[in-house]
């Protein structure tokens, strides 16, 4: 299981977070939901932006875009991962009404999706879990 495989897709709003949308992705990824959301300047700098992760707010997170400025989450400048360089191959697009789209294409994330240490994402026991999920359901 890739981060790519966990954050394409099609996204539709579901609520808000610090005055800014929250978008969820349609349809299941085994037991972990995948998210966009902002996050204000609370927590300072470093963690003020738009990210991808399981939960608003929470402790794993799979991408991270520093454009504070976009009431939208931004359709390029995501640094996969979170604490990593930009990787231009993450393009959101915005479809009609509140819905955004990651393209399903196997370069998303240009496989990048590998751990660093002190790298806030997903835990492998989460992901191996949704991988035997995936393989009961076929």
């Amino acid at each position: 299981v890739t981060i790519a495989n966990i954050i394409k897709g099609s996204y539709t709003a579901s609520g808000s977070n610090h005055n800014k949308p929250i978008y969820q992705k349609e349809g299941s990824f085994g037991t972990v939901a995948v998210l966009i959301y902002y996050w204000d300047e609370r927590d300072g700098p470093n963690f003020h932006g738009w990210w991808f992760g399981p939960k608003v707010g929470g402790d794993q997170v799979w991408a991270y875009s520093a454009n504070k400025a976009s009431q939208l989450p931004p359709t390029t400048g995501w640094k996969v991962p979170w604490d990593g360089a930009v990787d231009p191959s993450v393009q959101l697009t915005h479809g009609g009404g509140a819905q955004t789209t990651i393209p399903g294409r196997s370069s998303v994330l240009g496989g990048k999706g590998g751990m660093r240490p002190g790298m806030r994402a997903v835990n492998s026991k989460q992901l191996e879990e949704v991988k035997r999920r995936e393989e009961e359901s076929k």
